[in-house]
């Protein structure tokens, strides 16, 4: 929700007349204050608590370049001070919030729903020194692989052809 609120605010802010001449620092600003927004709402669809946490990270940094950005508004003239703070204290905010979510999502069990009905245990494959019963079985698991080294009772043929025994019948 803040972040929507900031993305508005960059929005308005970027379309006054002074500001609206630096082409390059309004797409900057706009882009950020988007990205933030975006990565929370693709990371929380992903599913996963991991991948979450992992653009929950992304989108802190655009918070960050965001900051970054507003203290560059600020040095060119472009805000009056009251609306510096007042970008800069959401956007600062916004940042910690990020930050905090991103500990509790590293301390908690929660795997996400992407993973709810998987298990960690592989049950046909309990331990790892376990051979199958069928040398042949390969399973998907590359440790778990075996393969069939019992030599075959036919002989290797030669590669030149001097050397190679042919079925003639008189």
């Amino acid at each position: 929700q803040l972040a929507r609120e900031i993305n508005r605010e960059i929005f308005l802010f970027t379309k006054k007349n002074i500001v609206a001449k630096d082409f390059e620092l309004v797409n900057q600003m706009r882009r950020s204050a988007g990205s933030v927004m975006d990565n929370i709402a693709e990371g929380f669809g992903r599913g996963s608590r991991l991948e979450f946490i992992q653009y929950l990270s992304i989108a802190k940094a655009s918070a960050s370049e965001l900051e970054s950005q507003i203290i560059r508004s600020n040095d060119r003239d472009y805000l009056i001070e009251a609306e510096f703070e007042k970008l800069n204290s959401m956007v600062l905010k916004q940042g910690n919030k990020i930050g905090a979510f991103i500990r509790y999502l590293n301390q908690s069990e929660i795997k996400g729903t992407k993973f709810i009905n998987r298990t960690t245990i592989n049950t046909q494959h309990k331990t790892r020194n376990t051979k199958p019963s069928n040398p042949k079985h390969k399973t998907r698991n590359a440790k778990h692989q075996t393969q069939n080294t019992k030599p075959s009772n036919t002989k290797p043929k030669t590669r030149n052809p001097k050397h190679q025994t042919q079925n003639t019948k008189p």
